[in-house]
């Protein structure tokens, strides 16, 4: 996406990439492993939402409540946070990789509390 984007569009992004880093976790835990396919789609995805954080309308930062940039920050940290934990996965196989499932449990119990913070930004009414 070119040009800027404000945090309600980033917001509607970072569930997409939270649903399907929490696909790929619940997954990585069942199987022990991804392929590295998967796996380097879900990187891709949170690298492509990273960059898109950086189009974020100063105007949008520069109005967001303290309890919502925090909630902002620390939801782009925890994004970019799993996706150099999709990078580092020991590899066993060409085909298969073994990234670490605790590192990417964190990263997502951070995600979440803070986009519900931030879904309060989809009410224009919200207080």
């Amino acid at each position: 996406m070119n040009g800027n984007m404000s945090v309600v569009q980033w917001l509607l992004r970072a569930e997409d990439a939270d649903r399907a880093l929490n696909a790929y976790l619940q997954l990585r835990q069942a199987k022990g492993y991804m392929s590295t396919r998967d796996n380097d789609a879900l990187r891709r995805q949170l690298s492509d939402l990273y960059q898109d954080s950086r189009r974020i309308r100063p105007a949008d930062k520069a109005s967001l409540k303290a309890c919502h940039g925090m909630a902002l920050m620390d939801a782009i940290e925890a994004f970019s946070s799993a996706a150099v934990c999709l990078m580092t996965g020991r590899h066993d196989t060409p085909a298969w990789i073994a990234v670490d499932a605790i590192k990417l449990e964190r990263a997502v119990n951070t995600i979440q509390p803070a986009l519900e913070l931030l879904a309060e930004l989809r009410d224009p009414h919200h207080a």
